[in-house]
């Protein structure tokens, strides 16, 4: 093994290390917190992916760069270090077993005088406060967005605009509409309740989407709701706020007649060069090397765990609501980043269930036409997802998929819709 190995990478490889040679690291990487916190260094301020392990023959031994080090004045507290290690349980996306976790406690503790139960009970403390944390971070924020304090002009109009607080809700609207009525702006989708537009607004090129009430029904029931363009720009600044890639939220508005609201409109960031994942995966399909598809794998599973980590649900998961942005510099890989689309889809606070899941990979393989891509490969995803839902590859999960996915695809062709 190599004598320098970073954190991501190092965690990257932890399941592949030999048992008791993993129960060793974790002991010692304990051993060397306990040694910083008593040199009064703030652990806080130590960035993990920058450190390194350094081979130490039956052990590796976890090492922080001097540079990294900010001295305190005096020796953090017991309470301080607690909240530290609830940070770290939640941020590093690290794959140490319930056992290796209080292994790191032992070695940091046990130099205090701590014995195993009160080590035991710690562990339990800090893992149960970081779900707690998990689980109510996103709803939180969600509903501080979705209740925040706007603009109200005369009760016709209401909305937020995150470039300047100061306009009002009627100054936007009167932005918007003039884009509309001069009719300059490329229309790039168009349904029913739902229209697409680039354009420049207030300085910004942005992306806006406007959704309708066409119906006197479909407005009724819009009285005791969030509108659709409320509730997508709350979505996006919730996942904004949480790490998950999605182009800006700039504000929304909401436009009502003397008792009824017409329509809402949710205002986005544009992102020059960007492609959907569903039109590269049909032109570069037959070209992409087997590395750069495994790539492409990886980086989708990454998308979908940050959403069920965060208990989000995506209820459109197709290829085409992923917005990919090209590489800064030649490369081999085929985009930099991955964005999430679509955002009045987007659910908070829903625990992703068997349904739900296997809901999303229909969504994701239904978006793909089996002239794009063979049956091996589409297995190879799954496969990759049982990694951490094991029940995936299950025959009769499998068939149920299969079925499903060949329904999805008649009903698009019935309808003349879809992929």
């Amino acid at each position: 093994m190599e004598s320098d190995i970073f954190w991501p990478d190092m965690m990257d490889r932890w399941h592949s290390l030999p048992k008791r040679f993993r129960f060793r690291t974790a002991y010692r990487l304990g051993q060397t917190l306990h040694t910083l916190w008593d040199s009064q260094v703030s652990l806080q301020s130590v960035p993990p992916e920058l450190t390194v392990f350094k081979s130490k023959g039956a052990y590796l031994e976890w090492h922080v760069p001097t540079s990294l080090c900010r001295r305190l004045e005096r020796k953090a507290s017991v309470e301080t270090l607690r909240k530290c290690l609830v940070n770290w349980y939640g941020e590093l996306n690290h794959p140490f077993s319930t056992q290796e976790g209080e292994l790191i406690l032992r070695g940091l503790l046990r130099p205090e005088g701590l014995d195993r139960e009160l080590i035991h009970d710690l562990a339990i403390e800090i893992a149960a406060t970081q779900r707690i944390r998990t689980h109510t971070l996103p709803r939180r924020l969600y509903r501080q967005a979705l209740q925040m304090r706007v603009g109200d002009s005369g009760g016709i109009y209401r909305g937020y605009w995150a470039g300047d607080a100061r306009i009002s809700p009627a100054l936007l609207a009167t932005a918007v509409t003039q884009i509309e009525r001069d009719g300059i702006a490329p229309l790039l989708k168009s349904t029913i309740k739902t229209k697409l537009q680039r354009a420049p607004l207030l300085g910004h090129d942005v992306i806006i989407k406007r959704f309708d009430l066409p119906t006197l029904r479909h407005r009724c029931q819009a009285i005791f709701r969030y509108s659709r363009g409320r509730r997508a720009w709350a979505a996006g600044k919730t996942m904004h706020d949480l790490g998950i890639p999605t182009p800006a939220a700039l504000g929304y508005l909401e436009v009502r007649g003397r008792w009824l609201p017409i329509r809402s409109y949710v205002f986005t960031e544009f992102k020059e060069n960007a492609f959907d994942l569903r039109a590269w995966l049909k032109e570069h399909y037959q070209q992409v090397s087997p590395s750069q598809l495994m790539w492409a794998e990886s980086h989708i599973e990454e998308m979908l765990l940050k959403l069920y980590s965060a208990r989000i649900y995506h209820e459109d998961t197709k290829l085409s609501n992923l917005l990919a942005l090209p590489p800064a510099q030649a490369s081999e890989r085929p985009w930099s980043e991955l964005l999430w689309i679509d955002l009045e889809s987007i659910r908070v606070n829903r625990r992703p269930t068997r349904y739900r899941i296997i809901r999303n990979l229909v969504q994701l393989n239904g978006s793909i036409r089996d002239r794009w891509m063979n049956r091996r490969d589409r297995m190879q995803f799954v496969i990759r997802m049982a990694r951490h839902f094991p029940w995936l590859t299950h025959s009769r999960t499998i068939r149920h998929m299969t079925r499903w996915t060949q329904r999805r695809w008649r009903r698009e062709r019935d309808k003349r819709c879809g992929p």
